[in-house]
Formats: structure tokens, C-alpha cells, sequence
């Protein structure tokens, strides 16, 4: 058995997706997983810190069963520097690199998970390590797949550093009230019964992009972050998923996987709830306290957009309104110019170059943020890749002129693109969502943030609007341009 495992050739990954380790992630230990760290853990040489080495294995037992899931091996690093992170502050004591690695190590050992050890080439280029769990851990996984929860953590205020690792802060005044406010924040998102429905059929027009949105959908269900509601298809069809990975082959395409999916879902609207206890912000800064601070981490923000149409709050339907192009506008407005023209090239009605406009938005997005050319063209290709509107083979080249169009068409603020400005900008958006949802909080009524887009209910969309119009004006001196979502 020990020969057959050493001379084990790890399949090549059809899959697109790639998964990384969640740290908030556990899996609920019974007396079965219990035994399985004891016989892990023998074959260590960790002898103390045995609550923490609990947790560590908790962890990665969750984002294994979450990474088969999403039909994605995990990927991580082997190298001790990619584990100097601040643990106290943000309750992460238990991932140390001699922690993570000699439970990983000691699992590849038993023949609970496979993988592939990482390279670096001479290049400078690096392969990461890759990770995956077998049937014979995965199969007891499954039978509990409710024992998988996101750990509460108090501290909602993160900083990273240029090379985006979390690391520790001096408390002052101001951190002190933005933790307040994501506290007042969460205790109302934490009352709120929030559902939605999923239809497969409706996530997007490409295939690729349905799988890929397909695969956020079920990274929610298998993190616990959304039920599927009583009456409605059972867990065991959506775990059922995974056993199409053995019938496919190296000719595998996006068509194939679309074809499978949607005869699995196609006619089914799977009803949903988005978990009160996962349904917390944090707000994450870049480096210091004027760069980011945008909010991520609630449920709803990675929910595919057409999951979000159908969204309701209290039972009550909702709207999304949407700061129309932000950023490029922003820019302008850092000029003293009130823009009020298409911001992506291409007009939103021009049906036959919707495919373009939507390449254009992705290069415009990449562009504000990215300070490095090659590194914007390499992201703008990957991400059409995602959305399935990448050019065909031997056409690498657009990419870069994606690049060009945009900045020759908005030629007035071309010395802010390629300059990392988004990060900025994206403290000045932050500021301006932290001001409505207090505001909205203060009135009592429900709003969620996405970014540069707020949901609420129905009946309260006029307000919002009316508050949105006023933050924005108050920060960056100028009216901005406010669309209903999908609309």
C-alpha cells in the first residue's frame, strides 16, 4: 500500500477553480475525527500545544471537504515566511508554519489527502504546493457535512501589508470607532432573514461563467454561510456533484461541465437563507488607514449577481442600486471634472458589442488598481477566462490593446492608470459606504453593502438613492450616476 502511495502520479486538475485555505474555517470534530487526529498526531512530532493542534486540524478537515466541493485542489505555501502573520490579534494562533505542515505531512503519510509539492524556477516563477483529500477521508466527511461553521471573530478591522499578510496595529481613537460601527453594523445584518433563490439556468450566458458562478453558490453551502431551506432540493443532490469528476477526461470543456450541471439543476429554483451567524462585515485595509478599508466577508457580497435579484429582506422584495462606473468617475472628479459619459467605451445598449463593454469594465477595473502593466494584461486575461469572454488561442496580443483603448479613450486621467490608485480610491468609496449604512442604520432600515452597490428593501429605494447622492457629493464634490442593478 505504502509502495502504491510513493509512486502515486497526481492527476492532471481539470478544474479551473483553486481554493485557499480559509482560516475561519472548522470542522465540528466528533468522536470519529477525534480518533483520526489522535492517529495523525502520532505520526508528529508535536507533543504540546494540543488545542491549538485541534483547531489547526479542524481547519484544514473544513477546507478539504469545501475544496472537493468546489471541485478545486487547495493551494498552499510550504515556505515558514508565508506563515509570518499577526495570530493574536486576529485569533489565529494555531497556523504556524510547524503546525500546518507536519499535520499536512503526517496526513500525505496516511493516505488521507494528495498533492503536489511547489517549485521554484530560475526564473523567479513559482508553482504552488497544491493539496487534496481522498476518498477514504472524504467519505466520513461527507456524512456530516453540517459539522462545517465559520468561527466568530470579534476583531472585524483588518490590516495586511504590501504583500497582503495580516500584521498587528496600535489602537487609537480611529480604529476604535470603525470597530464600533462593524459592530452596530453586524448586530443589525445578525437579526435580518435574508433569502434568496438559485436558478442555474439564470447565473450567466457562457458556460464558463455559469460553472465558475455555479462553484461560488456551492463554496457558500459547504462554508455553512447559506441553507438550503426545508422543501427544497436536499444537500445530498448538490454533494452528488462530485462523483461526475471520474467520468470526465482530458477533453474535458467548459461545455461539458455546463451540460452536466445543468441537467443536474437546470430546471430546479433551489430556495436559500443566508446564515445570521456567518452574516458579519469586517472592513480590510492595505498597509495603513488611507488605503482600502472596503467591507467583504458577509455572505451576500459573493453571491452570484442573479442570486442577488432575487434577494429578500424580512420577507420583504429588495433593490440593488449601483454607483454607475466609480472609479473612472472618481478620477475625473480628483480633476475638477464632472464626467457624465459611458464610462467602459462601448454604450450599455449596444448588444452587439456587449462583449467588448464587458472586457473594457474587467481592463478598467484592473487598470485603476494594478501598478504594473504585464501583471495587468496577465490578470485582465485571466479573469475574461473566468467570465468566458477571453479571445481565441494565438490572440494574447488584445489584451494589451484593451489597455491602450481604454487609456486613449479616457486620455485625461491616463496618469492615474497602471499607478496602483485604486487603493485610494477604494479608502474615498469606503468612507462614502460607511456613511449610508450608518445613516440607514440610524433610520432602522436594512442595507447591504457590495462593494459600489447597496441592497435594500423595495420600498426604501428612493431613500437610499437620495442618501447615496448626498455621501457622494460630500466626499468627492460632484453628483455621481446611480443605476438599478440589472435594470
Amino acid at each position: 500500500m505504502d509502495k502504491e502511495r510513493k509512486a502515486y502520479k497526481s492527476p492532471k486538475w481539470i478544474a479551473t477553480q483553486k481554493a485557499y485555505f480559509n482560516k475561519d474555517l472548522r470542522y465540528g470534530l466528533n468522536s470519529d475525527t477525534e480518533n483520526l487526529l489522535y492517529s495523525v498526531a502520532d505520526r508528529t512530532t508535536i507533543r504540546k500545544n494540543y488545542d491549538q493542534m485541534e483547531e489547526a486540524f479542524s481547519c484544514i478537515l473544513a477546507n478539504l471537504l469545501h475544496a472537493d466541493a468546489i471541485d478545486a485542489p487547495i493551494v498552499y505555501s510550504r515556505s515558514s515566511n508565508d506563515y509570518v502573520i499577526e495570530r493574536k490579534r486576529y485569533g489565529y494562533g494555531f497556523y504556524t508554519f510547524r503546525m500546518m505542515i507536519r499535520l499536512i505531512d503526517a496526513m500525505y503519510g496516511m493516505g488521507l489527502v494528495q498533492g503536489v509539492k511547489g517549485r521554484k524556477y530560475p526564473t523567479g516563477r513559482c508553482r504552488p504546493s497544491k493539496l487534496w483529500a481522498t476518498d477514504e477521508l472524504l467519505d466520513p466527511l461527507y456524512s456530516s457535512i453540517d459539522a462545517v461553521f465559520i468561527k466568530p471573530n470579534d476583531e472585524v478591522l483588518y490590516l495586511k501589508d504590501t504583500e497582503k499578510r495580516l500584521i498587528d496595529y496600535d489602537e487609537s481613537d480611529l480604529t476604535r470607532a470603525m470597530r464600533n460601527q462593524i459592530h452596530e453594523l453586524n448586530e443589525m445584518l445578525g437579526s435580518l432573514d435574508i433569502t434568496f433563490t438559485f436558478d442555474y439556468d439564470d447565473l450567466a450566458e457562457k458556460p464558463r461563467a455559469r460553472v465558475n458562478k455555479f462553484y461560488k453558490f456551492i463554496s457558500t453551502i459547504f462554508s455553512n454561510q447559506v441553507f438550503i431551506l426545508p422543501g427544497s432540493i436536499p444537500v445530498s443532490k448538490i454533494v452528488s456533484v462530485r462523483e461526475h469528476k471520474r467520468l470526465l477526461t482530458k477533453y474535458y470543456t467548459d461545455f461539458d461541465h455546463d451540460a452536466i450541471l445543468s441537467r443536474k439543476f437546470g430546471e430546479l429554483s433551489i430556495n436559500c437563507a443566508i446564515n445570521p451567524v456567518a452574516n458579519t462585515l469586517r472592513r480590510v485595509f492595505n498597509v495603513d488607514w488611507c488605503h482600502g478599508g472596503r467591507f467583504y466577508h458577509a455572505p451576500h457580497i459573493t453571491l452570484p449577481s442573479a442570486c442577488r435579484k432575487t434577494m429578500t429582506i424580512n420577507g420583504e422584495p429588495t433593490e440593488e442600486l449601483d454607483y454607475s462606473g466609480l472609479h473612472v468617475r472618481m478620477l475625473y472628479n480628483h480633476l475638477g471634472i464632472d464626467y457624465r459619459n459611458e464610462c467602459y467605451v462601448y454604450l450599455k445598449s449596444d448588444k452587439a458589442n456587449r462583449d467588448d463593454r464587458e472586457r473594457m469594465k474587467l481592463a478598467s477595473l484592473i487598470v485603476i488598481n494594478s501598478g504594473d502593466r504585464e501583471k495587468a494584461i496577465k490578470a485582465i486575461h485571466n479573469q475574461c477566462r473566468k467570465k468566458g469572454i477571453h479571445y481565441p488561442a494565438g490572440q494574447f496580443g488584445r489584451y494589451g490593446a484593451l489597455i491602450e483603448c481604454f487609456q486613449d479613450y479616457h486620455s485625461r486621467i491616463k496618469k492615474f492608470l497602471l499607478s496602483g490608485k485604486g487603493l485610494e480610491l477604494q479608502y474615498q468609496d469606503s468612507v462614502i459606504m460607511a456613511s449610508i449604512l450608518e445613516r440607514m442604520m440610524w433610520k432602522g432600515i436594512p442595507a447591504l453593502p457590495v462593494h459600489d452597490s447597496i441592497i435594500c428593501p423595495a420600498r426604501y429605494k428612493e431613500f437610499l438613492r437620495q442618501v447615496m447622492m448626498e455621501e457622494y457629493e460630500k466626499e468627492m464634490g460632484f453628483e455621481p450616476i446611480i443605476d438599478e442593478k440589472g435594470k
